[in-house]
Formats: structure tokens, C-alpha cells, sequence
């Protein structure tokens, strides 16, 4: 968002970004992840072609499931889902359907590595940021966002928006080496809180009130 408004004309030194902060439930602690086959990939939120879930299910597609498991939590129609099942070429996945923010730290127990497939230009992506919390490595489209909290071949790794081989190669690449899982795990950190952020939101506040306040003494 900085480098749009960096290009429409706003003077750099006018712009400052601040990290988003996350209201998590303190029942998801960070700890550090480990992996055995079949590795437990998960995706979080709605199945919309917009946020990428067929280019999991594309890039799932041929990888044994005593290798890998699927792991689908959201809401999505039963045309959704089958469309999905009929992209992995029969290979099962599983689909857990919608979730409240209550049940993520269950959730977040039952997977090992995130995915997160989006197609459009996160402004911060939440999906990205949740799972880090509880010490979880991503794989994660690079677009919008999503490199400033994931950093490649460091916390998650990264792929190019919708190239469902490029992701394939990523799952491939874990699931061949699942120790993998623990060294990505071990650079993962948990995001600040809303509150940090709303704090921070509200210095800002106050300094420019009292920067408008002075220009008018």
C-alpha cells in the first residue's frame, strides 16, 4: 500500500507502515513444529477462486497420500468441494467446513505446514500471519503483503500467484524432506497484538494533533 501511494505522489516521508496486529486467543502458543509423513497441509478460509483453493487442489494432484494429507477448513458449497476432489485427480482430500475464530487454536493443532494460494494482492493476509503465532511454517503466494511476513527459504516458502507446478514443487520439497518443517518452524515469530498496534495507531494520532496544533500557534 506504501509503494501505492509512493507512486501517486505522496512524499515518502509522510507514509510510515505499521505491522498489523492480531486478536488470537492466547491458547495458541508458539512452539516449535515437526513433521512426519504424511505431512498435514493446511488451508484456512473460504474455498473462492480468489484466495487460491484450486491451485492447492491442482498442485495436490499426484502426490501419494502416504506422503501427504490435505487439510480444507472453510466454508464451501458441495459443487465447491467436488470441483476441488475433481482437480486433485481422486485423490482424497479432506474438507472440515466453516470454522469460528474459537476453534483456531484446535485447528492450528492439526496441521503442519499452512497454504496459503491467493490470487490477489493481500494487503495483509491474515491466513499467513495466524499460523505463524502457534510456530507454523507457510507456503505462500508472493503477492501483496504476504512477503513482509513470509520470508523465503527463512520462515515459509514462497511461489508465484497461481502456478499450481511451482507449489506442487514446494509440497513436494517437504514431503521429501520433513525435517524441513522444524527448521522453517524455528524462524517463525509471533505477531505483535492488536493492542501493540492500536497503541501505536494512537501515538501517531497524537502527534499529528500536535503538529497541527503548533502550525496554528
Amino acid at each position: 500500500m506504501a509503494e501505492v501511494y509512493r507512486r501517486h505522489g505522496v512524499a515518502a516521508d509522510r507514509l510510515e507502515v505499521l505491522p498489523l496486529g492480531l486478536r488470537i486467543s492466547d491458547e495458541v502458543r508458539w512452539r516449535l513444529r515437526e513433521a512426519s509423513p504424511p505431512v498435514r497441509f493446511g488451508y484456512l478460509g473460504r474455498l473462492v477462486p480468489h484466495k487460491g483453493a484450486h491451485v492447492l487442489a491442482q498442485a495436490a494432484y499426484g502426490i501419494p497420500p502416504e506422503r501427504a494429507r490435505f487439510l480444507f477448513f472453510g466454508p464451501a458449497a458441495h459443487e465447491a468441494r467436488a470441483y476441488l476432489q475433481r482437480l486433485a485427480g481422486g485423490r482424497p482430500l479432506e474438507f472440515y467446513g466453516p470454522y469460528r475464530r474459537e476453534d483456531l487454536p484446535r485447528i492450528l493443532q492439526e496441521i503442519d505446514v499452512a497454504v496459503v494460494p491467493t490470487l490477489f494482492q493481500e494487503t495483509a493476509g491474515l491466513t499467513a500471519l495466524e499460523p505463524q503465532a502457534a510456530g507454523i511454517p507457510v507456503i505462500a503466494s508472493a503477492t501483496g503483503a504476504i512477503p513482509e511476513w513470509v520470508q523465503d527459504g527463512e520462515n515459509g516458502l514462497l511461489f508465484p500467484p497461481g502456478d499450481a507446478a511451482a507449489l506442487r514443487d514446494r509440497l513436494l520439497r517437504i514431503t521429501e524432506e520433513p525435517a524441513i518443517v522444524a527448521r522453517l518452524s524455528a524462524k517463525t515469530k509471533r505477531p505483535q497484538s492488536i493492542r501493540a498496534h492500536v497503541e501505536r495507531l494512537l501515538a501517531i494520532y497524537d502527534a499529528c494533533l500536535a503538529q497541527r496544533r503548533a502550525f496554528h500557534v
